[in-house]
């Protein structure tokens, strides 16, 4: 099992900025095409109701479709920016430890088998991390017996 290390908060939550900016994007992107999306379908089906009982005049639909505009800008301030703080915090968890990783394996490359993947508790890719230490673990057994040459 990977090594748990006494619960630490992170304080540096852009932790790999191009990883996380670019799930970022994607998810900023899919809820901008939701909330249109949403937004349009809402104004069809308020101008096929209008259109069945005969009431398709501009001075009783433009304050709806107006009204419609502002509710679809309000949600997308109120939720564009709680998308990115939800996004920020999640990809975090996966982009810490994916970096840990990934700095013990260039530990290992260069020789040093005697690191070992220190993850927090919780913290996602425990089983990939206890695989790397087990790994490093059995190559400074070989190479402290001789069997393996560096």
């Amino acid at each position: 099992m990977a090594e748990s290390v006494p619960r630490k908060r992170r304080f540096k939550y852009l932790v790999d900025k191009e990883f996380q900016f670019k799930h970022l994007r994607i998810l900023v992107l899919f809820m901008t095409f939701g909330v249109v999306i949403g937004a349009l379908a809402v104004y069809h089906s308020l101008w096929s109701y209008m259109s069945g009982m005969g009431v398709l005049r501009h001075e009783v639909f433009a304050p709806l479709i107006n009204s419609i505009g502002l509710t679809v800008l309000l949600e997308i301030i109120l939720l564009v920016p709680l998308c990115i703080i939800a996004s920020i915090f999640v990809s975090h968890r996966i982009a810490g430890p994916l970096i840990r990783i990934e700095s013990t394996l260039k530990s290992i490359v260069d020789g040093d088998f005697g690191v070992r993947i220190k993850l927090r508790r919780h913290d996602e890719f425990d089983s990939i991390a206890e695989s790397v230490n087990s790994l490093a673990q059995r190559l400074d057994k070989l190479k402290s017996s001789g069997q393996l040459k560096w």
